[in-house]
This record gives C-alpha cells, sequence and structure tokens, in this order.
C-alpha cells in the first residue's frame, strides 16, 4: 500500500511543488525552501498487511506560510479487479466494488422512542461504486462517530481494504474506482490556514489493511492488530480485562452507596470497579436520585464533590470499595462547562461559546494544565482505577465561530490535540489507569482514541431502564471491529438481558437509582450472571463471527461465537428473540480446523455433545431454545 497524502500550498498541488525530501527511520521528512516542514510518521504491521501514518507540519521560518488547503492525509490509490459489466435495468452483480460503512450512533431522542431507529447504531450499510464515481462520507457534530463510524471496508468480492481513520474531531472520506484501480482519501472537513512563525501542528492518522481471504477473515485480522497493537488493555501494568463494574448513580447519598456495597460483598457478587456516573459534583441541594432528577446537570464544571450528598466527600465511599476489592470507576465531563460555574468566573478566557453550555479550549495550554492537574487530585484521593471522561456536546460550531482569517481548522486541531495530551499525560502518570470514553455513548470511537480508551458505554441507548435486549445485540455488531468494548443492563434478574449486553467490557446497572430494589434472589442472580461473565470473559477479546442475524428483527435468532484458535476453545451466545416462531436450529460455527473433535458444552442445561469437524461444516451445530425470549450459552474445545 502506497503512504501517499495530497494538499494544495498556496493554490498549488502538492504534485507540482518542489522539495527536499529525507527519509528517516520512523517514515519521511519533506522540506520546502520557504521553511514548511512535513513529518510524515509510518508505522507498518507486515503481520497483518498493514501500514498506518500520521502527519505533522511545521514551520520553522520567521513568517506565516502560504496558506494550506484541500489537506488530505491519506490519498491512495490501490489495484482493484474491473467491475463485471453491469446491463441496463439489471441490478449490480455481487462482485461490483462496494463500500461498506458502519453507521454510527443515532439522534439519542430515539432511544426513548423508537428501537428500530436506535437499533441502527453499529449496522452496517453498503454501497456499490463504479468508475468515474465518487463516494463522500463525513461524521457529523465533531464527534468521530457521530452518525457514522470512522472504519470502512472497500472491497471487491473477497478482495480489499479496511480504512480506519483516526481524528477525533470532523474527518472526511472520499472513496474513488477507475478500471482497474480503486482511490482512498481521508482529512479532516475543515482545513484551510497558514502556520506561524515556530508553529507545529499533527492532522488526522490513518490505518489501512489489504486482505484477499474474505470479509469475514479480514474483520478478525482486523480486531487482532487493534487488540495487539492499539489498545491498552492487557499491556504491562494495566488490567488484563475491560472494567467489570457495578453503577452508582453520582447523587445517591454516600451512606446508601455503602450499604449497597456490603449487599453485594455479602452475597459475592464479584464487581470490580464501582462505578460513579454523574452527579456527584457541584453545590445542588436538590435530592439527586437519578438521571433524569435534580438540577445535577446545571453544576457540570464544578469538581468539587458535593458534601450535602456526601459528607465525607466520598472518603467513606472508598474504604468501602477497597473492603469490597473494588477500584472506582468515576464520571467527570471536563470540555463541557456550565456557565457560572468556578473555572468560567475565574477565566473565562478559557472558553468558546456564549450562552450555557460553554467548550473548555483544550488548546489553551493553561486550561490543559489545569484540566489535568484536577483529574489528578480525583485519581489520587478516591482510588479511581478507571477513568470515565464524557462529552456530551457537538463541538464543530464552538471551533468554526472562533476560527481567524486563514487559520480554518485551527481551533480544532489544537482542542483534539490538546485531548490526545490530556489522556497520555494521564496514562504517563498512572501506569494502571483505564480510560473509558463515553462521550455521549460512543460517539468519539477512533483509532486514536482506541490507543488512549475503551469505550466501555458503546451507546446511550444503556441510559434506558427498560432498554430492549434486542436492541442491544444488534450494537454488538461493533464487535466486527473493536475487541474492546462495553455494554451495560438495568434490568435485574433478566440473564437473557444480561447476555445481550456481554461484551469484552460489562456493566450491572440494576441497582444504581435511588428507586431500584435488590432482593435475596436479586443478589443471589447477580451473583450468578456475574461469575458467569467472568468465566467467559477472555472470549469476548478473540476472534468473533455472527452466525445468525445482525440486524433489528424480533422474529429471528442472532447468534455470536468467539472463538480462540491459540487453545482450541471457545463459546457460542444464542437468542432466540421475543417473537421467534423458531425452536431450533443448525449454525456453521466459524474458525472449525480440520479434521478434529470438538466437544460442546450447553451450559444452560449441563449437556455435552460431540461432533466432528467435517460434520460441523455440513449440518452445522444444533441448538434448541424451547420458548420465546431465551439465550443458550455454549462452550467449546478441541478434542
Amino acid at each position: 500500500m502506497k503512504t501517499q497524502f495530497s494538499f494544495s500550498y498556496g493554490g498549488i498541488p502538492f504534485s507540482q511543488l518542489k522539495y527536499d525530501s529525507e527519509k528517516t527511520d520512523s517514515g519521511c521528512i519533506y522540506r520546502f525552501s520557504d521553511g514548511l516542514v512535513i513529518e510524515q510518521q509510518i508505522t507498518e504491521y507486515p503481520e497483518y498487511g498493514a501500514v498506518g501514518w500520521v502527519l505533522y507540519l511545521e514551520n520553522t521560518s520567521d513568517s506565516d506560510t502560504k496558506l494550506i488547503t484541500d489537506l488530505f492525509d491519506c490519498d491512495t490509490v490501490f489495484d482493484m479487479e474491473e467491475n463485471p459489466p453491469k446491463a441496463r435495468g439489471f441490478k449490480a452483480e455481487p462482485e461490483t466494488s462496494e463500500i461498506v460503512r458502519m453507521l454510527g450512533p443515532v439522534n439519542g431522542s430515539f432511544y426513548y422512542t423508537d428501537d428500530a431507529e436506535s437499533a441502527k447504531e453499529f449496522s452496517f450499510a453498503g454501497e456499490y461504486i463504479h468508475p468515474g464515481q465518487s463516494k463522500k462520507y463525513t461524521n457529523i457534530g465533531g464527534r468521530s462517530s457521530d452518525g457514522l463510524m470512522p472504519f470502512f471496508d472497500y472491497h471487491r468480492g473477497d478482495r480489499g481494504v479496511i480504512a480506519a481513520i483516526g481524528w477525533t474531531g470532523d474527518w472526511q472520506a472520499v472513496f474513488t474506482r477507475d478500471v482497474k484501480t480503486a482511490g482512498i482519501k481521508t482529512g479532516l472537513q475543515n482545513a484551510a490556514f497558514v502556520l506561524r512563525p515556530g508553529e507545529r501542528l499533527r492532522t488526522s492518522s490513518i490505518l489501512l489493511m489489504e486482505y484477499g481471504e474474505g470479509q469475514v477473515r479480514a474483520g478478525n485480522t482486523f480486531r487482532r492488530l487493534i487488540k495487539n497493537h492499539f489498545s491498552l488493555i492487557g499491556r504491562p501494568g494495566r488490567p488484563e480485562f475491560g472494567p467489570l463494574a457495578f453503577e452508582a448513580w453520582g447523587g445517591l447519598p454516600s451512606a446508601e452507596m455503602i450499604r449497597r456495597l456490603e449487599a453485594l460483598k455479602a452475597h459475592g457478587v464479584g464487581f470490580e470497579y464501582h462505578w460513579i456516573d454523574a452527579g456527584w459534583y457541584g453545590k445542588s441541594t436538590l435530592p439527586v436520585n437519578d438521571l433524569f432528577s435534580g438540577d445535577w446537570s446545571r453544576h457540570t464544571g464544578d469538581w468539587s464533590i458535593n458534601e450535602l450528598y456526601h459528607p465525607n466527600k466520598l472518603s467513606d465511599v472508598v474504604e468501602q470499595e477497597r473492603s469490597s476489592g473494588m477500584k472506582m470507576l468515576l464520571w467527570v465531563e471536563p470540555e463541557r462547562v456550565i456557565k457560572g460555574t468556578p473555572d468560567t468566573v475565574a477565566h473565562p478566557e478559557w472558553f468558546w461559546g456564549e450562552g450555557d453550555n460553554l467548550l473548555l479550549n483544550l488548546g489553551n495550554d493553561e486550561a490543559l494544565q489545569h484540566t489535568f492537574e484536577t483529574v489528578c487530585e480525583k485519581i489520587d484521593t478516591l482510588n479511581i482505577g478507571c477513568y470515565r471522561q464524557d462529552f456530551n456536546t457537538s463541538p464543530t460550531g464552538y471551533w468554526r465561530g472562533n476560527d481567524r482569517e486563514n487559520r480554518a481548522g485551527i481551533n480544532e486541531i489544537k482542542h483534539i490535540s490538546g485531548l490526545y495530551r490530556l489522556w497520555d499525560m494521564l496514562l504517563d502518570k498512572y501506569p494502571s489507569l483505564i480510560i473509558d470514553n463515553c462521550a455521549s455513548g460512543g460517539r468519539r470511537i477512533d483509532i486514536e482514541t482506541l490507543k488512549r480508551s475503551i469505550p466501555f458505554f458503546r451507546s446511550d441507548y444503556q441510559c434506558v431502564f427498560n432498554a430492549e435486549p434486542e436492541v442491544t445485540q444488534v450494537h454488538n455488531n461493533i464487535a466486527r471491529y473493536l475487541p474492546y468494548n462495553g455494554c451495560t443492563t438495568k434490568t435485574k434478574g433478566d440473564i437473557y438481558a444480561a447476555r445481550s449486553t456481554y461484551s469484552s467490557a460489562w456493566g450491572g446497572a440494576f441497582w444504581n437509582a435511588g428507586f431500584q430494589t435488590m432482593d435475596e434472589a436479586d443478589l443471589n442472580l447477580a451473583r450468578d450472571i456475574v461469575e458467569e461473565y467472568k468465566r467467559i470473559r477472555p472470549f469476548f477479546s478473540c476472534d468473533y463471527y455472527s452466525l445468525g442475524s445482525n440486524v433489528y428483527d424480533p422474529s429471528a435468532w442472532t447468534v455470536w461465537q468467539y472463538d480462540r484458535p491459540e487453545k482450541g476453545d471457545g463459546i457460542i451466545l444464542a437468542f432466540r428473540r421475543a417473537k421467534s416462531p423458531c425452536a431450533a436450529s443448525n449454525f456453521i460455527p466459524g474458525g472449525i480446523a480440520e479434521r478434529k473433535s470438538y466437544e460442546f458444552h450447553d451450559r444452560d442445561c449441563d449437556t455435552k455433545l460431540i461432533l466432528t469437524s467435517e460434520e460441523l461444516l455440513r449440518y452445522g451445530l444444533p441448538i434448541a431454545i424451547g420458548q420465546k425470549r431465551a439465550s443458550k450459552l455454549i462452550e467449546y474445545r478441541v478434542l
């Protein structure tokens, strides 16, 4: 794959510019006579057939550069076999080149009104592309996965390229097709700027992975690439697994938090993090028993602990967490700040915006340092093992509304670079810390955030107390690209709902609000569910196969398989949905090794079945679920 990029400089295309180039151990440096320097840092992943790169632009002169426009950090072309001819009046043949994209989070109002619309999150959409055509895609609002995920599969038949964009702001992707070639261009949506003397900045990164053995195999290769070279989970000093967390609403009084933690401990419910969500801070004097009550949101930006709810500033909660073998997972939203909170009064120059909702400018060094120190103070005093950063606003208007002449995109670039610096500083200072990247649930997922965080709360659909499990099942499509992501259930005593949310990180939110209750039976079942999840969670970051329906269809089955070929074992989770008339079916598992025998253990019925690989590939694995809205957990191993 050619590691090419393009831009115009003073109105002249890069291909027509004169420059000196120098290869380095990490890539290449391009030097222009007027002092502009572009450093391209390239990383190759030969085991995966992948390559990634990022650009750094620097002005080494004592005057402004010329105007930089049409900046595409990736602008590459690769060979692609000719499309089959398309006759008029006929649909395109299946071997026609296609761009497969993954939809991002939808408008959150649908979470409470329309399950089918909510289930479009992380679903797939394909679009054929013919010679001479161009297809352009963008996210919306300044959060990298809002509306559309920055992951694309550009293929013809079994051969193609997976392209993943690394930019946590506004990006664009343009795909082109010629008779025997295909093109990919990616970069920032808004970039038309000069560089000031001495100024150095970075733009978006790109990861391209070529494949030639089909999309399913490519998806698992990409998952392994992300797991082994991008994610922090399992790195030396970091936790081996994503968070396994019990949620408490932040406005729940400390005494009640402690009572619930004591009950979990007494019943052996083995959560590893105590997740304190929003509402724990500020000067609110109203009861705040759940997400939908009180005025907690009016105090966002005041990160003093609310002593009305937490008279000991959570120190007693921390002690109970330690006694229960837990660390804290704490919610903070540093970038979206309400006007009138202390920092906005003391340092108005740190913020953008005219109304009540202000945006903290992380491109301001003082603001960045203050945010870092604020978060560090909470980590140090509250025994935080996972820092949960949320971001509940669309920043595009703030950035562009404050751009100066010939500096379009600079505010965005510096803000996003500041976000990366903040997270890098935290991870450097705290070698065991995990960062949970929330952003209204899954709206800031890209390869740059995956390097630094985990999307533990992949969709705010989980905020709904009676969330439909068949929607969360569809959201598991995100596993096609992400080996580490999370989901949560708020429904107690419901194994179907819990299994529908099982992921490589998982949360129990069935006792987080003031009105929720748990009796002895509920606590015992919670213990069993957590024990089951802990037993099988090593598989959720392994190879993934979707064997059933991956769309919202209450009449269908959905079946997930997670396979660990290194040890010859895995799990299958099968769901007979609420309106499915089918009580049994056969499914052909993925990753089956030739000339082997497999033992399948049905954990719900405690029965075992041995089948050869030949039988599995010819007839499939029979699975029977006698009632609607029920599930099966099957563990298997090679004999």
